[in-house]
């Protein structure tokens, strides 16, 4: 299942008719790895609405509604949380797509791709 969920990731957030460049960057950290699977993981921040990561979540990762709020609630609690493991080269692709959706939004949302 995790070599398949490259190939069927939603669009969640596709308005066509606000596709304009923002002038807000968003932390983007990709890490160069040779390992066969990684951990992306979200960190908390104080301005990401709460809804945001779990669309994310539900469009993403493939959660139900009830699995993305509970991790939601335990990434904002403890201010960071470790989503899923996939495949290198997937999560890379996986945030940059995320990253895009949260500077869109004007989100300083940060998800990173991390080593085991």
């Amino acid at each position: 299942m995790i070599s398949k969920i490259g190939k069927i990731i939603k669009k969640i957030f596709r308005d066509r008719d606000s596709l304009e460049p923002l002038d807000f960057e968003v932390k983007l950290e990709v890490e160069n790895t040779n390992s066969e699977l990684v951990a992306i993981e979200f960190e908390n921040d104080d301005i990401t609405s709460m809804e945001f990561v779990v669309k994310i979540l539900e469009g993403y990762f493939h959660f139900d509604r009830e699995e993305s709020v509970k991790l939601m609630f335990d990434i904002h609690s403890k201010g960071i949380g470790r989503v899923q493991w996939i495949e290198a080269e997937t999560a890379n692709r996986l945030i940059e797509k995320i990253a895009l959706e949260a500077n869109r939004r004007e989100f300083p949302f940060v998800c990173r791709v991390v080593q085991p």
